[in-house]
């Protein structure tokens, strides 16, 4: 999160609560947002989840350490 939020590739987190929110990217008026296509190589593993799921409509993910898991999504222990 260091690297994203250095090259204001996201606006917000909380360390208090654990909690941030990324832009999957989208289209909008025809062009595409990918917010995270300057850093894929430096967060591949949150580029990977973003790309999936722009595929499914998503268009903002919310990562919460507090939350309970999501069947059929892999867990990465901090």
């Amino acid at each position: 999160m260091e690297t994203l939020l250095a090259r204001r590739e996201i606006n917000d987190a909380n360390a208090h609560r654990e909690w941030f929110v990324i832009s999957a990217g989208y289209t909008y008026e025809g062009a595409e947002y990918d917010p995270l296509d300057n850093v894929s190589n430096d967060v591949p593993v949150l580029n990977s989840l973003a790309s999936e799921a722009r595929k499914t409509g998503v268009r903002w993910l919310m990562f919460d350490a507090d939350a309970t898991p999501t069947d059929g999504l892999t867990v990465y222990d901090r």
